[in-house]
């Protein structure tokens, strides 16, 4: 089933392509390098074929989206550790150094959060904390000294997972936010790094919040009964595209391909 493609509401002011962003409000936070490496983040390493698999994968994927004029994505995987948040972090990276939009990362995965560990930053506050104690949205969001990038992340210090996380992401105050993200400015894109598809209802209740679905699966790792099951329960989403992780023919560590 294919959705009508969402465009920028009429009369709503754009912002000047080249204007400089001012974070007044949202926290900045120091970024090791060093942990950056580590966890293999394009921003902080050199390795030219990863880096240009991303660019390959970012200039198809923003071709696609701004033909549609859609500006939310969200990327989910079959299963566990199949390197979804690894790729939505990389890629928020790659399309905030190229284009002239800001891109807000949100942790969506309220199972398992881990967009902040890939930074190596303790949070106070996430987005749980919104949903469940109203936490001001602007007292959660963290720009991590990455032109362009701003970070949602999933859950505070004081909870690691939520067991009712799927109800969180279904309730009007989660579709109110998405809305508010969009919308706000309608040059920013919007990337929900979402749980996997198959380890319980949390896609499939949120996708028809968002604009497109991309689905990401491990090379020798994802089966193809998982692949299929994924592929039956994002039926009713517009699913953009998929991303091979770790492909066996890109390198002997690791590769991407769109």
């Amino acid at each position: 089933m294919t959705r009508q493609a969402r465009r920028p509401l009429a009369g709503q002011r754009r912002v000047a392509p080249n204007a400089p962003i001012k974070y007044t409000q949202t926290k900045k936070v120091y970024i090791n390098p060093d942990v950056l490496r580590k966890n293999k983040i394009i921003s902080a390493i050199d390795d030219k074929m990863v880096i240009d698999s991303y660019k390959l994968l970012r200039t198809r994927l923003m071709a696609r989206m701004q033909q549609q004029g859609w500006t939310t994505l969200g990327i989910t995987s079959c299963g566990v550790n199949d390197g979804k948040s690894l790729t939505s972090i990389n890629l928020a990276i790659s399309i905030a150094l190229k284009y002239n939009h800001t891109v807000l990362l949100v942790d969506a995965d309220l199972r398992r959060p881990s967009t902040h560990k890939f930074f190596g930053i303790e949070v106070e506050y996430g987005l749980s904390d919104y949903l469940l104690s109203e936490k001001p949205i602007e007292e959660i969001l963290i720009h991590p000294e990455i032109e362009r990038l701003v970070i949602l992340p999933g859950n505070g210090r004081n909870l690691e997972s939520v067991d009712h996380s799927s109800e969180l992401l279904a309730s009007p105050q989660m579709a109110n936010l998405v809305f508010e993200l969009k919308t706000r400015y309608p040059s920013r894109m919007v990337l929900f790094d979402l749980p996997p598809v198959l380890v319980g209802d949390d896609v499939v209740a949120f996708a028809n919040h968002l604009d497109t679905m991309m689905l990401v699966i491990e090379d020798g790792k994802t089966i193809v009964d998982e692949f299929e099951h994924a592929m039956d329960l994002l039926k009713d989403s517009e699913l953009v595209g998929t991303v091979l992780n770790k492909s066996c023919n890109q390198s002997k560590e690791y590769g991407y391909y769109y």
